[in-house]
């Protein structure tokens, strides 16, 4: 089984049960680890969940989602090192005007790096990058 990507978006709608996307959001982490699918993140990402989270609902929030996923066995968190950052460096360079942050880029390169193509989130950069996305629904 090739590994998931999971994004921001998807642990934002995850971690708020008022997200419009909660439902879908929880469903497909079902289906995801039904299918046994190994599920992978970076600590960029984690960086941005947890900043939105306490910007949101206050640190207590952010600090109980963060200690589940922490603790979580199905989900395996790697560190962006110095060598990814370069490849994100030279994807943020060369955007093509669509204005993808620096966290979706570090992103793109450890996806293209591993070669995962399938990322749970409902970003739209993910698709105008090229990926897969799941459960298929993005922000407009």
């Amino acid at each position: 089984m090739k590994p998931v990507f999971i994004d921001t978006a998807a642990f934002i709608a995850l971690a708020n049960a008022a997200d419009q996307y909660h439902q879908e959001a929880v469903a497909c982490l079902a289906t995801l680890r039904a299918t046994r699918a190994p599920l992978v993140t970076t600590n960029f990402i984690l960086d941005e969940v947890y900043t939105r989270l306490q910007r949101r609902g206050g640190l207590k929030i952010a600090i109980t989602f963060g200690e589940k996923i922490q603790a979580s066995r199905q989900i395996r968190i790697h560190t962006v090192e110095k060598s990814l950052e370069k490849l994100a460096w030279e994807i943020f360079r060369h955007d093509t005007g669509h204005a993808f942050s620096y966290t979706d880029c570090t992103s793109f390169a450890f996806m293209r790096r591993r070669k995962i193509c399938k990322s749970f989130t409902f970003d739209r950069d993910f698709v105008n990058f090229g990926w897969t996305v799941v459960p298929g629904k993005v922000w407009n």
